[in-house]
């Protein structure tokens, strides 16, 4: 991702009452955004300076019919089906050239599309790709920003970088229309607060929750804590948090997606019964925010992108004292087990190629997280402590930590072999992938000395490799966390 300033100056409108341009000189392109009071109708306007877009497309084809050209009201140039799919900008003239569009908000998010754009209360949610036409190509130079501009009272909460906040200015990348993302348009509480360097923000979606602000801040903090005890702080430039309330009374957290489209981003699903103490120290923020910390990989590879941060949700809580080294284990050992009896029969590596389509989720996370536990616990035993599975965490997030291209899992761990002088790491994965089997996490629990003790239980009893397991369970320099490490707890 950009690692850009998360607020900046910007120079003065180019035109006026027109879409910022964020540098003059090279292509550009600008979109103003406006909606009504009641969120039922949103006006684009897009103009392009330097270079012209031959084709403009929405991430679903189908929302192209409730697209109403504005060209015969604004003058601008026309909009007409392209025979590739899309639409195709009629009329654009020399230098900087626009075109204009509405779109019905009320069919949008009471259609088929209830998942990409759907009402919270008063509050609009929907997939940017949804509302904003993009440009087929999308030339590797292009400047391109987006303005709201909203009657008094509405907020816009996105995830991209912010140019000027009170203008509500943000500039968008290639991946911002594209990737699965959200934004926010509505009345809802919006903040932003620091947390282990990094600002947060945080927008609160219009339901009726029991947790309050306070207790959503004390949430990410001991979140985004649990990250910081790998990374040293949170390496995100700016996080943003979208936090929907549902009718329900637990987990706390009922779902979680991580999205870096163009800026890092969570969006999550408490049950609105939760009391603010029981969010603090629950799993899946911590998890969602390891995402963003992650290096992409290609969709095949769900079972290292998925497995080595369900690893981690449950060393790094253990590591920030929001759960024993105990407990730790035994929800890796739960997990464990609960893997081995899922699937559909498929070697891992198609299991991680179809997940999507087959719904195989234990099976892959669980596999990708023994996978995760098997060659920390080798480096560290091959390196005497010197290098581990986190060595390879931060590597990746300095050299692959910006959102370019996906890469292979296979890849990246040959990388972190080569750099961090340990070695079996891409054998063992390769091997597990060819596989139709879970992979096999009891010799490397038998030598770390850890033993299921009862339902949810783990055991930490004298083994050779018990110092390994005692490290992996405490942050670098610390002695432990502010549990006792007992096996039972």
């Amino acid at each position: 991702m950009p690692r850009r300033p998360w607020l900046l100056c910007l120079a003065a409108l180019l035109g006026a009452g027109a879409p910022a341009l964020a540098r003059p000189g090279g292509p550009e392109l600008a979109y103003e955004v406006r909606v009504d009071p009641a969120l039922s109708r949103l006006e684009v306007r897009v103009c392009c300076a330097g270079w012209r877009p031959r084709r403009l497309l929405l991430e679903d084809e189908g929302a192209l019919a409730l697209l109403e050209p504005l060209a015969a009201a604004t003058g601008e140039a026309s909009l007409r089906p392209h025979a590739e799919g899309g639409l195709e900008p009629v009329g654009l003239g020399p230098g900087r050239a626009c075109v204009a569009y509405a779109l019905d908000l009320e069919r949008l998010s009471g259609g088929r599309r209830t998942r990409e754009a759907q009402r919270v209360g008063q509050d609009l949610l929907v997939r940017p790709g949804l509302v904003l036409l993009r440009p087929a190509l999308w030339p590797a130079n292009l400047e391109a920003t987006v303005r709201f501009d909203l009657p008094p009272g509405l907020e816009a909460a996105v995830p991209w970088p912010c140019l000027d906040r009170a203008r509500r200015l943000y500039r968008l990348d290639a991946f911002a229309l594209r990737l699965d993302a959200r934004i926010a348009l509505g009345r809802f509480a919006l903040w932003t607060s620091m947390h282990h360097g990094r600002p947060v923000r945080l927008a609160l979606l219009d339901q009726p929750c029991a947790f309050t602000r306070a207790g959503l801040e004390r949430w990410v903090l001991a979140a985004t804590g649990a990250v910081a005890t790998l990374y040293g702080g949170l390496p995100p430039p700016e996080v943003l948090v979208l936090v929907r309330p549902a009718p329900a009374r637990a987990p706390p957290v009922l779902f979680g997606q991580a999205s870096r489209a163009g800026g890092e981003m969570v969006q999550a699903l408490l049950a609105a019964a939760a009391p603010d103490e029981a969010l603090p120290g629950e799993w899946v923020l911590v998890h969602e925010l390891l995402h963003l910390c992650t290096p992409w990989t290609v969709a095949e590879d769900a079972w290292f992108q998925e497995g080595f941060v369900t690893y981690y949700q449950e060393v790094l809580r253990a590591r920030a004292g929001l759960i024993s080294a105990g407990a730790a284990w035994a929800n890796l050992l739960d997990g464990f087990r609960r893997g081995a009896g899922a699937g559909t029969g498929r070697v891992l590596g198609e299991e991680s190629r179809l997940m999507a389509r087959t719904h195989a989720y234990w099976r892959v996370y669980w596999s990708g997280a023994a996978l995760a536990l098997a060659i920390d616990a080798q480096w560290r035993k091959q390196s005497g402590g010197r290098v581990g599975l986190d060595d390879a965490m931060r590597l990746w997030n300095r050299r692959h930590g910006r959102l370019t291209r996906p890469h292979r899992a296979l890849d990246l761990l040959a990388e972190a072999e080569r750099e961090l002088g340990v070695t079996g790491g891409t054998q063992a994965a390769a091997a597990a992938l060819a596989a139709d089997a879970f992979p096999d996490p009891g010799p490397v629990l038998a030598w770390l000395g850890v033993v299921p003790s009862g339902p949810h239980r783990a055991s930490l009893v004298p083994a050779p490799g018990a110092a390994v397991r005692d490290a992996i369970m405490r942050a670098p320099g610390g002695s432990g966390n502010r549990y006792e490490q007992d096996a039972n707890r």
